[in-house]
């Protein structure tokens, strides 16, 4: 007879903040260790941080899962060409297609971790601040917006690398 196999525990990380009283707040979302992320990504060159984010394994929540690293990786960089032109990270939050809701729970209940991670990308692809598609029927995650504006000015004010 064969032992029974015990699964690996569960280890949130996406929602890992949820159950914190008002984790929403920017002063209980640095006391849970938010935007120390951020403060380590900034501290490299955004070559390095696309490097360290493929090595990761890290991956995208939409039904492919590709690579996030390799995809930050096809986005050209450099002065002259197709790499000096403008770039611009869009968040898609619309949640239109039919049966998801994996999007807006995130907005609701963590924002500020969508705020880093997009601030985070904007410096590894060297982008403009990006805007956010959401409907009007989510006003407290479109609150994040006004949020995610004011920290990337906070946290980007130094010249970009």
């Amino acid at each position: 007879m064969t032992e029974p196999i015990t699964p690996d525990p569960i280890v949130p990380v996406l929602t890992k903040r949820w159950q914190s009283p008002r984790a929403w707040d920017i002063d209980v979302y640095e006391q849970l260790e938010g935007y120390t992320a951020l403060r380590h990504a900034l501290s490299g060159l955004p070559d390095q941080l696309i490097e360290l984010v493929k090595a990761s394994g890290l991956r995208g929540r939409g039904g492919a899962g590709f690579p996030t690293g390799m995809k930050w990786s096809f986005i050209p960089q450099g002065s002259t060409g197709p790499g000096a032109k403008p770039k611009y990270l869009v968040v898609n939050a619309d949640e239109g297609e039919p049966g998801t809701c994996k999007d807006i729970p995130l907005m609701m209940a963590d924002p500020h971790s969508l705020i880093e991670g997009s601030i985070i990308t904007c410096y590894a692809i060297r982008s403009n601040p990006e805007p956010r598609m959401l409907r009007p029927r989510y006003p407290l995650a479109y609150a994040s917006r006004t949020a995610f504006c004011s920290r990337r000015r906070q946290c980007t004010s130094s010249p970009r690398r």
